[in-house]
């Protein structure tokens, strides 16, 4: 046994605060991983694991390791939420640090949630003896498949913060990562719950027959899952190389708002928002792309909040953009705001959107898509859909956050009949439905994520954002251009690859390459996560009926 009985109130908050130490390895930070990282992420809740097993018989105390596991890891994984409480929040480092930490302490009730299903199995495991099936062999196994799928089950369906999986941690991995195309990013969920319920199983097992038996399982699972990884790239590789390519160009501009300029960033190379500036930026990359590949660019794209605001309502901006398509055949992707007419007839000038729009050389094309997650906290409340007070309040008290209405078509832009593009505005990059409708139905072949992260400042968050929009490139099979305007800006090919070097945080930067621009097969855009929903569904139940089982034996033997 690893963990002594006696003294589990002691060891378990220790191995589980090294659970997530190593989980929290699993976010992206100033660049990718090594890989051999990522393997070591396979096992990163074993420590958890075990630390629940040994105290399974005190379920509180087991919810609690679950919650301490989740404050742990929201602690360290999510420091970059402190930054914009300072820098434009106004709050005291203190403050900031302190509400960080109540929202820590409130949010890893989801971790709570979350581990449940393993906090009933590992009691059921204790009582296996009551269980209704025949063999100590099957009861464990229908148990640890249960609580397995259950657990993944939830990890779908409940609202989440960031929308992060466990399986998102195999970022560092083009291998392993190979997963997300099956079922969506949760398949590395099970793929990491299973290897770490296995090795927390060898950790307090003395049977070394059963434990040679479990490592062959691991061995073999875990071949399994990179022979896979191997194979599709090698399937994949060839074909996008000798697909369809785009010439694509995009800007980082690295503009602070006009409103913001006294605040003191880490960074000196901050510019105030210009229009000109951004037509300088963009004459300049044009004619870089025609020096390097004797042709412009068929797509130009402008981030997120680098266009002026009402950018779509000012007709002398829109010609002079016009006027450089026409010149060069270039399609200007542009964010901006989109107004409500009607409500802006009776001054609810609230009523907007952020959209994104094409300008060429016929103009701004009339067709704008709206943004569909406006970023929690910064341009909309939780509650703002069902109850305004809240939100108006959070409002009131932080003079920088907005309330931008959600969009909800799913059909891209067409620059041209090869080159279909969906807009990802900032936050929609967490947003699975949005990437899986555009590609199944709306037939995109590329998908631009249009951010503005200069309110993260110097933090981490860029680079996790990076990994959602790895896992839709993975998902879906498509290329993803990251374009943000102050960094990271990055590009991955359909195989969930980086296509070029990221660009460095808060500094002016632009970029131009040819981006493969035909889809490659996922079984995801087939069968979506039915098939794990469906399987946690069904172990839901089965772990219900082993509860009841329990509770009816001991009722009968009272």
């Amino acid at each position: 046994m690893l963990i002594s009985k006696q003294h589990f109130y002691v060891t378990c908050p220790i191995l589980v605060t090294i659970s997530a130490l190593v989980a929290s390895v699993g976010f992206y930070t100033a660049g990718l991983p090594n890989p051999w990282i990522a393997g070591l992420l396979t096992i990163s809740l074993a420590p958890l694991f075990v630390s629940m097993r040994v105290c399974s018989q005190k379920v509180k105390y087991s919810l609690f390791l679950a919650w301490w596991f989740g404050f742990i890891l929201e602690f360290i994984a999510f420091q970059w939420f402190v930054k914009p409480m300072i820098y434009f929040g106004g709050l005291e480092p203190i403050l900031a640090m302190g509400l960080f930490v109540f929202i820590c302490a409130v949010v890893a009730v989801y971790f709570v949630l979350l581990f449940s299903p393993f906090t009933v199995g590992f009691w059921l495991l204790q009582n296996e003896s009551k269980l209704i099936f025949p063999t100590t062999t099957i009861k464990n196994i229908i148990v640890s498949v249960s609580m397995l799928f259950a657990a993944t089950g939830l990890e779908i369906i409940i609202p989440r913060f960031f929308h992060w999986t466990f399986g998102s941690l195999l970022n560092a991995s083009p291998i392993l990562n190979q997963l997300t195309s099956l079922f969506g990013m949760s398949s590395g969920t099970v793929f990491i719950f299973t290897i770490s319920l296995f090795v927390s199983k060898i950790s307090i097992n003395n049977s070394a027959k059963k434990n040679i038996f479990i490592s062959i399982l691991i061995l073999f699972i875990s071949s399994s899952v990179y022979f896979f990884g191997h194979w599709r790239i090698e399937k994949y590789n060839k074909k996008l190389l000798d697909s369809h390519k785009a010439i694509i160009a995009f800007l980082q501009p690295n503009f602070l708002p006009p409103f913001l300029t006294d605040r003191k960033l880490p960074t000196e190379s901050t510019t105030t928002p210009s229009f000109f500036y951004l037509i300088n930026m963009s004459t300049k990359i044009l004619n870089e792309s025609y020096q390097k590949f004797h042709s412009f660019p068929e797509l130009l794209i402008w981030p997120e909040s680098t266009a002026p605001d009402f950018f779509f309502y000012h007709p002398a901006q829109i010609e002079k953009v016009r006027k450089i398509s026409e010149e060069t055949h270039t399609t200007f992707l542009v964010q901006a705001i989109k107004i409500d007419k009607a409500s802006q007839a009776n001054n609810h000038l609230h009523t907007i959107w952020s959209a994104s729009g094409m300008v060429t050389k016929n103009g701004l094309e009339k067709t704008l898509f709206e943004k569909w997650t406006p970023m929690p906290f910064g341009e909309s409340f939780p509650t703002d859909d069902f109850w305004s007070a809240p939100g108006n309040m959070y409002r009131s008290i932080f003079k920088n956050a907005g309330k931008i209405k959600a969009g909800h078509e799913f059909k891209p832009l067409v620059v041209n009949p090869k080159l279909k593009v969906t807009p990802l505005i900032c936050f929609d990059a967490i947003s699975q439905e949005l990437a899986y409708k555009s590609s199944k139905w709306g037939n995109t072949n590329l998908y631009v994520n249009q951010d503005n992260l200069i309110w993260m400042v110097d933090s981490n968050a860029g680079y996790e954002l990076a990994v959602l929009n790895q896992m839709r490139s993975l998902e879906t099979g498509r290329s993803l251009i990251m374009a943000s305007n102050s960094g990271p800006s990055m590009v991955f090919d359909g195989l969930g690859r980086l296509l070029t070097e990221q660009t460095p945080l808060l500094e002016p930067s632009e970029k131009i390459l040819s981006v493969p621009t035909e889809p490659i097969f996922t079984l995801y855009l087939v069968v979506w996560q039915w098939p794990l929903v469906i399987s946690g569904f069904v172990s839901t139940l089965l772990l219900c009926i082993c509860l009841y089982s329990v509770w009816r034996y001991k009722v009968q033997n009272v």
